[in-house]
């Protein structure tokens, strides 16, 4: 799980596509948007992201629970960016992960975030 949010935190494409199940399984759900299915789409997403430079991305994992074949994690992640129309931005999450163990190797297979606090919220 580490290994995921290290990836994202340092933009790391390949790093990220290495925690991705090689059967192609994800689900991405994030607030105000709908679900986006397959590891392909969960790529697709985060290239896109990735391409800004000017965010950070700071995770925590809060509790895990793991078991023969399925896992879970919760972290903590706050997610910056210096500016946003004109200010500072920030969005803390709660994100949960489910994980799948394929051959011996764990691998992401669906991320799902809540906004806590946003910057945004204050205005």
């Amino acid at each position: 799980m580490q290994r995921h949010l290290n990836a994202v935190t340092n933009r790391d494409i390949e790093a990220l596509k290495s925690t991705m199940s090689p059967e192609g399984k994800m689900q991405l759900i994030l607030p105000g948007s709908e679900i986006i299915y397959s590891v392909d789409g969960f790529m697709d997403y985060h290239k896109k992201w990735f391409s800004d430079s000017a965010w950070t991305f700071e995770a925590k994992i809060l509790n895990t629970r793991i078991g023969n074949k399925i896992g879970m994690a919760v972290a903590e992640i706050m997610y910056k960016e210096p500016e946003r129309e004109g200010k500072p931005y920030y969005n803390r999450m709660i994100v949960s992960y489910d994980l799948e163990k394929i051959d011996g190797t764990w691998y992401v297979i669906k991320d799902h975030a809540s906004s806590v606090e946003k910057s945004t919220d204050k205005e």
